[in-house]
């Protein structure tokens, strides 16, 4: 009787040891799948500071394969990971976004997700991991060209609001299209409210964001909720006339403000006539760089006061060169 119950416990034994090592093989050959992608070697990335993953291929597989070896403490020294341009999708996210709120990326101070075909529910699972302080260092974060709309910025705000990101000093919203006034509105209640008060450049080209958000953006602006700006990109949005003239009073409280991106609007002689007053009469005194699109470079006032101040006057920025 003793026997045979020996013999069952080696049994359930050698099944449990089978399992386990059937797991690691297919970890391990998720793990080689990913580094041929990736191009880093295993050793390679247990010791990088930075990935970058660039246009590879990363899959939702992949990303969980990763979110693994995060698990393990391997990646724990990680600052920079970047998987600009892939197909990880909202479930890929949740599955970094696990261990993003495990802490086991608690060094990660950039985190690049752009063209990774993300929507609202894969920034909720990312929301949720910055809400657990599993990425309390982060001070970089771009989400550029994926599917988030209003609802997801108002989540994103919300967030904010609630003390999430608090050293971020980069932030990138463009080209996510279904973006309106409507979510942008939340987003600069946030501001208002001092959650983004370190926050250096922001970038929210390509937008549907319009005239009503430049009011928005203004009195946001006006009550110095990032005061220590030196980037804003605003170009290919639906701004006007009324819009620019709106942003104009919200730019006169920037004094660190160095590069302003503006082309691709609706602006016509008014909006740049009452920029060029704005520049003369010393509106951002660190300004050096300006794209005002094709009718700013050829505006005579706006060129003279730009070469008065030593401001390099541009047209049309070419955005690929930023990927």
């Amino acid at each position: 009787c003793q026997l045979v119950t020996f013999a069952c416990s080696c049994c359930v034994v050698h099944a449990y040891v089978q399992g386990e090592l059937c797991k690691l093989r297919e970890l391990h050959a998720a793990a080689r799948m990913l580094s041929l992608k990736s191009g880093y070697s295993c050793r390679d990335m247990g010791e990088a500071s930075v990935i970058s993953c660039i246009n590879k291929g990363i899959e939702p597989c992949d990303c969980s394969t990763l979110a693994r070896i995060s698990a393990s403490g391997a990646l724990s020294q990680l600052r920079d990971l970047d998987l600009t341009i892939t197909q990880i999708g909202d479930s890929g996210l949740k599955s970094l976004a696990g261990v993003f709120s495990m802490g086991f990326l608690a060094q990660l101070r950039t985190l690049s997700l752009v063209a990774g075909n993300i929507g609202n529910s894969g920034l909720s699972s990312l929301l949720k991991a910055l809400a657990s302080g599993g990425l309390a260092k982060l001070e970089a974060l771009n989400l550029a060209g994926n599917r988030i709309d209003d609802a997801g910025l108002s989540s994103f705000a919300e967030s904010l609001s609630q003390g999430a990101m608090k050293l971020l000093e980069d932030l990138n919203l463009a080209d996510n299209k279904m973006i309106s006034d409507k979510g942008f509105q939340t987003f600069t209640k946030a501001l208002s409210m001092g959650a983004l008060a370190l926050l250096e450049q922001l970038w929210l080209h390509g937008t549907q964001i319009g005239d009503p958000g430049m009011l928005f953006l203004s009195k946001a602006l006006g009550k110095g909720a990032i005061a220590y700006l030196n980037i804003l990109d605003l170009c290919n949005n639906q701004i006007s006339d009324t819009g620019l003239k709106s942003l104009i009073d919200g730019l006169l409280t920037l004094p660190h403000l160095e590069n302003v991106y503006l082309s691709g609007n609706q602006f016509g002689d008014p909006g740049m006539t009452a920029l060029s007053h704005a520049l003369g009469n010393g509106a951002m005194p660190s300004l050096q760089l300006l794209f005002a699109g094709t009718l700013g470079m050829k505006h005579p006032l706006l060129q003279s006061v730009c070469e008065s101040r030593g401001i390099n006057l541009k047209g049309n920025i070419n955005y690929y060169s930023f990927i």
